[in-house]
């Protein structure tokens, strides 16, 4: 890593002098965070100072990115070390004619994430790499590509602020990919992952997977269909396990209307590291589509079979409606297996610089394909409008509501905003939630927060926000983790060059 940082050093000194070819960007973030209302004492009463620095320069076929990030938290009740600074990504990538080769810090993935999916997803917190090597050579029918190196995790977990010790997890991955006839492309792929950590010393732990994905598309660009099917082999405490998984969409234009189909088949299947020392959960390298309409939900990735379908079409000028449906069973071989089935219909209206858009949906849940019994049902209402006031000036409401219903009692989830916005210079907002899922004495049921975004200069940007925010089941990219509710204030400012 030191020769590494030697070469993309030297990369950066380069490039200083050819400016257009070099950016970067710093972050200054700034939180006092007081008790927001859940059972966890440790993330109460936290003072936390952030700085990242982000550099990349490009010198001819040669590039090469850094970022440092330091932080520094103050009155942990746990008494746990969470301030740190560290050099945490380093990457340096060169081209040579077909041939392409990475070191460093990079995001991976292999087909559409099953068998390994490496990524960062800063909206909910996760914001790991690998940390290694990449080489890739792409021909004009025929690609193919390996990696190696181990999971490189950010230092501090961004929602539970804990830091993040590195897992030693040994990820490798290849694939290769070819178009044999216009419109088809077979790619074949493999994934072999060793966690750091050993359930039992003088056992090693892996998890190897294997499989084969096809796109097909139609030359007139009216259909397209994609398929993966992934099997796998993986031992935990010397126990070995199968698995299997399979993941297909199908895109239709039929007249006006657009048509998609998703289908979703797990079966023990999983892609597991060692334990994240912030959350205590085991890192997950595996991401599969969650087939859900709602972004707070998400229930088992190991054995799902489902299906998801979309139709899409205008109504009249500036008219469009959507219709979206699921049906999906979750650990179908159990007992208790839970059925879902969600559907929502939704308009968007567009009218020269106003926008309107609006979703109603039911869901329910049952527990057991035999009886079903009850678990909860939903009703949800989602909309979203903007309106034009003239001399670069909008309103812009937004709102989410969820009426769930179980045997016990019924319960009230959401959040809405309002905003004043000055075109690319300002938006002030003021949001307000509800969550009355957690009848518990001194759980916080309703929160309100004021928020501001202010474009200072064409490359200086400031965002603050005051109040309570709740929390929730957040999912993105079938990446799914419980985001804890927020109260005090914080603010960032992000300046690029």
């Amino acid at each position: 890593m030191k020769l590494l940082a030697a070469v993309a050093a030297a990369a950066l000194a380069a490039g200083g002098a050819a400016a257009q070819n070099a950016s970067g960007t710093t972050t200054t973030r700034v939180q006092a965070r007081a008790d927001n209302g859940n059972d966890d004492p440790t993330d109460d009463d936290l003072l936390l100072a952030e700085q990242r620095a982000e550099a990349s320069v490009a010198a001819g076929d040669v590039r090469a990115a850094a970022r440092v990030d330091g932080e520094l938290v103050l009155g942990a009740a746990d008494g746990d070390e969470r301030s740190g600074l560290a050099l945490e990504r380093l990457t340096l990538e060169w081209d040579v004619g077909e041939l392409a080769l990475t070191a460093g810090d990079f995001a991976a993935q292999l087909g559409r994430g099953l068998a390994l999916s490496v990524r960062p997803a800063p909206e909910i917190g996760v914001d790991h790499v690998v940390r290694g090597g990449r080489v890739g050579w792409q021909g004009e029918r025929l690609d193919v590509s390996a990696l190696l190196g181990v999971v490189n995790a950010a230092g501090l977990d961004p929602l539970v602020l804990r830091r993040i010790e590195d897992s030693g997890d040994l990820v490798a991955g290849v694939a290769a990919g070819a178009l044999p006839i216009d419109g088809v492309g077979v790619t074949v792929l493999g994934s072999l992952v060793v966690p750091g950590e050993r359930v039992l010393d003088e056992v090693v732990d892996w998890t190897g997977t294997g499989g084969v994905a096809l796109d097909v598309q139609d030359c007139t660009g009216a259909a397209r269909a994609g398929l993966e099917v992934d099997v796998q082999q993986r031992t935990l405490a010397g126990v070995p396990t199968t698995g299997a998984a399979a993941v297909g969409d199908v895109g239709l234009r039929i007249a006006d209307a657009d048509v998609a189909i998703e289908g979703l088949y797990l079966a023990s299947f999983e892609v597991k590291g060692s334990r994240n020392t912030a959350t205590g959960l085991r890192f997950s390298y595996s991401q599969p589509p969650t087939l859900e309409l709602l972004a707070q939900e998400g229930v088992s990735d190991r054995d799902v079979v489902g299906a998801r379908t979309r139709v899409e079409l205008p109504v009249l000028d500036g008219l469009r409606a959507r219709a979206d449906g699921v049906v999906r069973v979750a650990e179908p071989r159990a007992p208790l297996a839970m059925a879902t089935a969600h559907g929502a219909l939704g308009l968007e209206l567009a009218r020269g610089p106003h926008r309107w858009a609006s979703r109603l949906g039911v869901r329910t849940e049952r527990l057991g394909l035999d009886k079903l019994a009850e678990l909860r049902d939903l009703a949800h209402l989602d909309g979203d409008a903007l309106v034009d006031l003239g001399r670069g000036f909008a309103l812009h409401a937004v709102t989410s509501l969820e009426l769930w219903r179980t045997p016990a009692r019924p319960y009230l989830r959401g959040t809405s905003s309002l905003a004043l916005e000055l075109r690319d210079r300002l938006s002030i907002a003021i949001e307000s939630g509800v969550d009355s899922q957690d009848p518990s004495p001194g759980v916080r049921h309703t929160f309100l927060a004021a928020s501001a975004l202010v474009h200072l200069t064409p490359k200086a940007t400031l965002r603050a926000i005051a109040g309570s925010q709740r929390g929730g089941i957040a999912c993105l990219g079938g990446v799914c983790r419980r985001v804890p509710p927020f109260a005090g204030a914080k603010a960032e400012l992000q300046l690029r060059f």
